[in-house]
């Protein structure tokens, strides 16, 4: 269903039947190798085909209404920032299930003009603070040179080669690894802390750039914190009944947890009703949300570099990071220096583990570890270490973590049964055949993108899942990981198969013919590799 500010941005836009035509040259793009062609992606290619009917129509001595309609939208945008008063209206919060007994408070900007005002101050901010931050500050960067490659955007990729490259010039050291996580982040930070952290960023760039003004993207900014309080906007929600309702969540899953004891052991407020009545917390899903992580944590990233020697790897990916070292001593000192920098900026960091207990499940759970070995074969030793969804054993082997695994599977089943099969049932717009293949064309492009028999070997996976794992490469650990992906999406297409039909003989109003008899063209698995999780990886 459309919402207000979808319709209002269609009426910005041409319709789609004036859209210039891209042919092959829009459709299609090079591959790094330059040897072969490429499709883009659907929304690319939908973005170039507007950009194009744009730049078309300006040149038109009459202009269409929908581009009068746009640059009045521009103007009035414009004013707005000019506006002394200038305020957002609160984000609507939705809840989406984290774990068997709590949420995760997700926001959107259901007004137009605030969204595309806070997208357009995130990236100038983005590229005015780019600069400051600490080079292996890896999340949220605008481009920029990196490791000698230029106009270069990082990614949590650039993690596992740093570490990778890291163990193989130190292959022959002892390496210790610290690890630390922060609690809830975005429902944490202090507005105070980040207007600090903030101001003092602007006036390293009011230095460098005297000729800047800064009053219209100050007051955006402003207005950004003051309308979202965790507090106010997410943790009364939790005595709502209404509201977990109209979401559709049940159980024990009504619950947004926080953690407001230990922001009183911070010092964060003298008191539960003062803490209620602070400005904590920023909107997960803003834009300017994940730019706050890293103004933030910036004076903890050079704080920790000042301590850094020549033989120290320190990453840090949005709220959370690594230290690898060959001193154990440093590699403790180092811990330290992050988590207690975490804490003057009134952050929760995870308590480190007083003692691990290696290589099982227990030494996963632990949110934050202090300076332990990474060997192989060592009782006192981690053979495994996990950052950003990859595992990199000490020998050089990398699998999937076992989080980042286990949430694929799952996303699988969600797909098939609540997010596709439970919304048809009882429609009748299913035509024949439609259902399944639907099913089977959404979970392969979602697992390895829009790939095809003739583009199969060289094709780069885009906007896909093992787009997000770019770094692994095959080995016996990988192959069983990525086997069993396979399998389950099958059995997944198979149990849907089985619903479909259970829902046909009960005289449901679905029209198709039996599941069980599949065009060889549209079954992946007939197909043999082309469409499997282990095929992309498995080409290389």
């Amino acid at each position: 269903m459309l919402t207000n500010a979808d319709r209002q941005l269609l009426s910005l836009l041409p319709s789609r039947k004036h859209w210039v035509t891209l042919g092959e040259k829009g459709r299609y793009r090079k591959t790094e190798d330059g040897a072969h062609l490429q499709r883009r992606s659907a929304s690319q290619c939908n973005k170039m085909a507007i950009q194009w009917t744009i730049e078309k129509d300006m040149s038109r001595a009459v202009k269409p209404a929908y581009l009068l309609k746009l640059e009045t939208f521009v103007t009035k945008l414009q004013n707005r920032v000019k506006d002394i008063e200038f305020r957002f209206d609160a984000p609507m919060v939705f809840p989406e299930k984290k774990d068997e007994s709590s949420c995760r408070p997700l926001c959107k900007f259901t007004n137009l003009e605030d969204s595309v005002i806070i997208i357009l101050a995130n990236k100038y901010l983005t590229e005015l603070f780019n600069n400051q931050f600490y080079d292996e500050s890896l999340a949220f960067r605008s481009k920029r040179t990196y490791h000698g490659q230029k106009d270069y955007v990082t990614s949590h990729h650039d993690a596992i080669a740093r570490i990778k490259e890291y163990r193989k010039q130190m292959s022959d050291r002892n390496l210790y690894v610290s690890e630390c996580d922060l609690k809830k982040f975005y429902d944490t930070v202090s507005h105070n802390v980040v207007r600090k952290c903030y101001h003092m960023l602007l006036r390293k760039v009011a230095k460098e750039n005297p000729g800047l003004q800064f009053d219209e993207i100050n007051r955006v900014f402003e207005a950004y914190l003051r309308c979202y309080t965790f507090p106010k906007n997410v943790y009364c929600k939790n005595h709502c009944p209404d509201f977990w309702e109209e979401n559709h969540i049940d159980g024990k899953c009504r619950s947004f947890k926080w953690v407001k004891d230990e922001l009183l052991d911070n010092g964060i407020a003298k008191s539960q009703s003062g803490l209620m009545r602070m400005g904590i917390g920023v909107p997960q899903g803003g834009a300017l949300s994940a730019l706050i992580a890293n103004m933030v944590l910036n004076s903890v990233d050079h704080e920790v570099m000042s301590h850094t020697k020549e033989n120290d790897l320190y990453l840090r990916y949005c709220d959370d990071m690594i230290i690898v070292s060959t001193c154990r001593q440093r590699c403790h000192k180092l811990f330290f220096t992050y988590y207690n920098g975490a804490k003057k900026l009134k952050l929760v960091p995870h308590e480190p583990e007083k003692r691990l207990e290696f290589n099982n499940p227990k030494f996963w759970k632990s949110k934050s570890k202090n300076a332990y070995l990474w060997a192989m074969g060592q009782t006192d030793a981690a053979e495994w270490i996990g950052f950003v969804g990859y595992e990199m054993r000490r020998d050089g082997m990398i699998r999937i973590r076992r989080k980042s695994f286990r949430k694929e599977l799952d996303k699988q089943q969600s797909v098939v049964f609540e997010k596709v099969l439970d919304k048809i049932k009882g429609k009748d717009r299913v035509s024949d055949g439609s259902l399944y293949g639907s099913l089977e064309r959404k979970l392969v492009s979602m697992s390895v993108g829009k790939v095809a028999v003739w583009n199969a070997k060289f094709m780069e996976s885009e906007m896909c899942w093992a787009d997000g794992f770019r770094e692994l490469e095959m080995n016996p650990v990988l192959s069983r990981q990525l086997h069993e992906l396979d399998r389950h999406r099958g059995m997944m297409l198979s149990a849907a198969a089985k619903r479909i039909k259970k829902m046909k003989d009960k005289g449901e109003k679905l029209k198709r013919k039996d599941v069980e008899q599949l065009d060889d063209e549209k079954n992946p698995d007939s197909r043999g590799m082309v469409h499997s999780y282990y095929y992309q990886f498995a080409k290389e």
